[in-house]
């Protein structure tokens, strides 16, 4: 019986094989998936930093592009918004014709008029920048603008998507 005894061990290292690879298996998704949740909200960054800075026609070392850069960032770590939201607002800005100091600028009030308006921050920024250049507004007045907007829709029977329709 030691060749029982021998395949009922090759049978016992087989199964702990397998079990091994199971569980390598497992892990490699959860760091697959890990790394995905890790990676792609910086790649999505950078596709949307290449728009600010083609929309505005910047040098990539540029101090007006990396000042853009550094806002998207600052702003994506301290507020409700991701770094890739904030650059989709300054991409908006620049197809509107502004320039990048005036981009930085009118950032800051875009980002609470969308938080209040509840809507994206790109389609906010779009409002934003219609609103500035049709009333021929410095891109600084855009915390103003933010806040009388959302005294109007906070107070009437409408949001900012229909105020910026009108």
């Amino acid at each position: 019986s030691a060749a029982k005894d021998g395949y009922q061990r090759t049978m016992d290292v087989r199964n702990k094989m397998a079990g091994a690879g199971a569980g390598m298996t497992a892990a490699g998704v959860g760091i697959g998936y890990a790394a995905k949740k890790v990676l792609v909200p910086g790649y999505d960054f950078e596709i949307g930093m290449s728009k600010v800075q083609a929309l505005t026609r910047l040098d990539k070392n540029s101090g007006d592009y990396k000042m853009l850069r550094e806002q998207a960032r600052d702003l994506g770590a301290t507020t409700a918004f991701t770094a890739n939201e904030v650059a989709q607002g300054q991409a908006f800005y620049a197809m509107a014709g502004f320039k990048p100091e005036q981009i930085k600028n009118a950032m800051k009030g875009t980002l609470s008029m969308s938080l209040a308006g509840d809507i994206d921050l790109a389609t906010t920024a779009d409002i934003g920048s219609n609103i500035l250049t049709g009333f021929k507004l410095n891109s600084d007045e855009m915390n103003r603008v933010s806040d009388t907007l959302v005294g109007v829709f906070t107070r009437a029977n409408v949001n900012l998507a229909m105020l910026g329709d009108t």
